[in-house]
């Protein structure tokens, strides 16, 4: 274990899924088809699979196919599995999203989307790099959450402050950041709040 250390760790991926697929399935209204790319070597995208699995099994009339990309070609798969998974999937038959377990397969899967010309397909990441706001700046995700690194940072130094002043009666803990849901509705504001998140 990680014993008496002030440690940021990846264990929190799971939690960072929550609003990301909380929205995907909101916008689908319960029915549907979502391809999900996924990466099962990494903890944290097995975590958010797992989360996405379990807020799915709620909306029985919503299928999900499954494919697993690969680091390095992560861009390439979600083009190449979002490429096949359209061809099955035509405009208008139903409600369609595409969910990366974190923002780069997603937006591997734009550039299908985009060559296609398919509007009617939502695409959500995790994670708020800059590409990903960048694509929901420009129309082309829906959203993503945003991990928010320098809070994390900062409340970190914060609680060695505290373990500091506890000495050896200090209790380990975990202190979350929640992520921030970035979406077309509220990424101007967060650019303003975050300038430096896009470069």
């Amino acid at each position: 274990g990680l014993g008496g250390t002030v440690a940021a760790t990846n264990g929190s991926g799971g939690p960072m899924a929550i609003p990301v697929v909380d929205l995907m399935l909101k916008n689908m209204n319960g029915k549907g088809s979502i391809l999900a790319l996924t990466y099962h070597t990494g903890e944290v995208c097995r975590n958010r699979e797992q989360v996405m699995d379990e807020m799915a099994a709620k909306y029985p009339d919503i299928k999900v196919t499954k494919n697993e990309v690969r680091i390095p070609g992560y861009f390439e798969d979600g083009a190449q599995y979002a490429n096949a998974w359209l061809a099955s999937h035509p405009a208008g038959a139903e409600n369609l999203a595409i969910w990366g377990c974190w923002d780069d397969p997603a937006i591997g899967a734009i550039g299908s989307l985009r060559a296609q010309n398919r509007t009617d397909v939502m695409v959500y990441g995790i994670n708020g790099n800059a590409q990903a706001l960048e694509n929901i700046k420009n129309g082309f995700m829906t959203a993503t959450a945003w991990q928010d690194s320098y809070t994390e940072g900062y409340n970190m130094t914060k609680m060695v402050e505290e373990i500091t002043a506890a000495g050896k009666s200090w209790t380990p803990k975990a202190a979350e950041v929640p992520a921030v849901l970035v979406t077309k509705d509220t990424v101007a504001d967060f650019l303003t709040k975050h300038p430096d998140a896009i470069q």
